[in-house]
């Protein structure tokens, strides 16, 4: 049901309510009066938010609860119920009895399979309306919706009514854009503003695809975080370089476009930063858009880039677990509250927050490995570089990733290497680049079978990934300087495919090389 959906392109729906005719009923509860109400559902005129698989869906339940209660996929109690009813799908209308003067919400369910009223009330009675029907092979996730909170009075004649389908949320993970990332509803935890950053068995979650999106399908539970972990994306010169953990908000009522960027990590974690970074263009926005973003939210992206890059990026990240690597940016966004206001420009803002803040993790054992103060300094005086290097970025201007990606990535390049000592063990230790030896491609079972060889002193500690034509491959295997992967449904007539091997040692500029297949062929080898 829900690919159906996708492949609709559908993931925001709403409908109105209309109050046809209303009239005092009979008083079921000492003291309050009752309205019965004929409610009529009726299709956006905007083709972008029109009901979404109506035709499809056999019968829709309406139950009436409390303003102040939050939606539960597993339904209300009984107790909680004002009152239920089954629309009819011909009419596209219903009839309730609401309390008059009372903020109430509508709780909407919609199901494939035909069910009673009597059903429905009884799974209502188990909190089980998630249920689908498994004759017809429904999913237990099904479409479910809630109003915004309105008023009911006696002398009301008509109300239209927005209602929002809870819709799958989707959106880009960007730093580029990231492929392959594992992005999930995260719990929060009693008393934090986060969860515990670990995907837990229950915990909806999906992987991001290869343009970075994702659909991620609304969690059964409140109070959430989305977070990811893992993937990989492309750097300015097409290498495959591993991703930083992020984190983004749960949307606002009636929103499921929530991109997931270095922005919303901070928004995530320092809340009060949404205003600030509003006032700069959106924090919502996607950061590799390739039309552009403003020059001051992007400048902001690449800062938490490159002082993640520093901190948890590499073999020997000085901040390993990626947990505390979101730690590490919560100080950043900390320092970055502190710091707003107290600066004359955004230049000296992320100047002064970031140094704040690397200091702190750097001073923090439960966090990063312990550095002497001339290995902190060093540390510093790189994320100096890059943060010098974004000045030149026009806060004003829209500005491309792309078009500034190259300098900042040279100026965090020149950080690595003054830090490669700390990185890589101990300056005692003379540490090679890796050299791709060969790729060697053989067709096997409708796929492609692709081996790189590497010659390195340390082959156990190189991360390897895999492209073809641009598009990011995962190493399946890997092993003492070799590594494979599967290219599946492969076609050897096909001309021009081009895969391409990355190597990535203690610094994280990778070593690349690619091999043409040779059209028509079963094996190619490419020795370098």
């Amino acid at each position: 049901m829900r690919i159906a959906i996708k492949q609709l392109g559908s993931r925001c729906w709403l409908f109105t309510i209309l109050f046809l005719q209303l009239s005092c009923g009979p008083l079921p509860k000492e003291g309050v009066q009752w309205i019965n109400v004929s409610l009529e559902l009726n299709s956006s005129p905007k083709p972008q938010f029109s009901r979404s698989n109506t035709d499809s869906r056999q019968t829709e339940f309406i139950v009436v609860v409390d303003e102040a209660l939050r939606f539960s996929s597993d339904g209300p109690s009984s107790s909680q119920v004002l009152d239920s009813a089954i629309v009819d799908l011909n009419t596209a209308t219903t009839q309730v009895t609401l309390p008059a003067s009372t903020g109430i919400k509508l709780f909407l369910y919609r199901y494939q399979g035909e069910h009673e009223l009597t059903v429905l009330n009884q799974l209502m009675a188990d909190q089980r309306l998630y249920s689908g029907d498994p004759d017809l092979g429904v999913a237990s996730s099904i479409d479910y919706g809630e109003s915004e909170v309105f008023q009911v009075n006696s002398d009301t004649k008509s109300l239209n009514l927005t209602v929002y389908l809870a819709p799958d949320l989707s959106g880009k993970l960007a730093q580029t854009y990231v492929q392959g990332a594992t992005v999930w509803a995260d719990r929060l935890e009693a008393g934090s503003s986060v969860g515990n950053l670990k995907l837990d068995a229950g915990e909806v979650s999906t992987i991001s695809e290869a343009d970075g999106s994702y659909y991620l399908d609304p969690p059964p539970y409140e109070n959430y975080l989305i977070v990811t972990r893992g993937g990989t994306r492309l750097n300015s010169a097409g290498g495959i370089v591993s991703a930083g953990p992020m984190l983004a908000p749960v949307p606002g009522f009636g929103q499921n476009q929530v991109n997931i960027t270095p922005l919303t990590t901070l928004v995530a974690t320092e809340p009060s930063l949404k205003d600030y970074l509003e006032t700069l263009g959106g924090w919502n926005v996607d950061v590799a858009d390739p039309a552009g973003i403003p020059g001051g939210l992007l400048k902001i992206s690449l800062a938490v880039e490159a002082y993640w890059t520093l901190l948890g990026s590499g073999i020997v990240p000085l901040v390993e677990d990626p947990g505390n690597q979101i730690t590490a940016i919560v100080q950043f966004a900390t320092e970055l509250v502190a710091t707003d206001g107290n600066s004359a420009s955004l230049d000296e803002t992320l100047a002064s927050a970031s140094s704040a803040a690397l200091a702190r993790v750097l001073n923090d054992q439960n966090l990063s490995g312990e550095l002497t103060n001339s290995q902190q300094n060093e540390v510093q005086q790189g994320l100096t570089l890059v943060i010098e290097e974004l000045s030149n970025i026009s806060d004003e201007d829209v500005v491309i990733e792309g078009d500034v990606l190259a300098e900042i990535e040279t100026a965090t390049k020149s950080a690595f290497d003054q830090l490669s000592s700390i990185l890589c063990g101990g300056t005692e230790v003379l540490y090679f680049t890796p050299v791709i030896k060969s790729i060697e491609m053989i067709e096997v079972n409708e796929g492609l079978r692709i081996i790189g060889k590497v010659d390195d002193d340390d082959p156990n500690a190189l991360q390897f990934f895999w492209s073809h034509n641009g598009r990011n491959l995962e190493a399946i295997s890997a092993a003492n300087g070799t590594s494979e992967t599967i290219y599946p449904n492969f076609d050897p007539t096909l001309p021009q495919q081009t895969f391409t091997f990355h190597v990535t040692g203690c610094n994280p500029s990778p070593i690349t090389e690619s091999c043409n297949w040779i059209t028509g062929s079963t094996k190619t080898i490419c020795e370098f």
